[in-house]
């Protein structure tokens, strides 16, 4: 596993909430880690409403929600951001309504505290919700 250090927590995600302290975003090393990686949240301190407001906004995009080797920047709205990671390639792309699901998911399973998920059946793109870019 390698990790990225992050300015703010973060997580991973999947399905039952665990919440950690860590500010790094862990990346599983392979697609069989990744597929049984669980729904981390983080502890932050973020509005729901505008949680899903960001997740609202995404899905309304009728383009690909694209990353980068370095990450991308999907969504600023309030105190919230929305970014993307690549996991196991340099670059990757979902639909931004797959992205924004997945944003809707961690502001209904981790409330407030910001987290992160894969994007749907995308295996190579995830999706961090938190206070920073990260």
């Amino acid at each position: 596993m390698y990790m990225i250090t992050l300015l703010g927590a973060a997580s991973m995600a999947m399905a039952s909430p665990v919440y950690q302290d860590t500010i790094t975003l862990q990346i599983p090393t392979s697609h069989q880690q990744a597929r049984e990686y669980r729904l981390v949240c983080n502890k932050e301190n973020l509005e729901v409403g505008e949680i899903h407001m960001a997740a609202s906004k995404l899905e309304t995009k009728s383009d690909s929600c694209k990353v980068g080797k370095s990450g991308s920047r999907f969504m600023e709205h309030g105190g919230v951001k929305v970014t993307g990671w690549p996991f196991e390639t340099d670059d990757t792309s979902s639909p931004c309504k797959a992205v924004g699901a997945a944003v809707h998911k961690i502001a209904d399973e981790c409330q407030g505290k910001g987290g992160s998920a894969q994007v749907g059946d995308n295996l190579n793109l995830i999706v961090h919700v938190s206070s920073n870019w990260v």
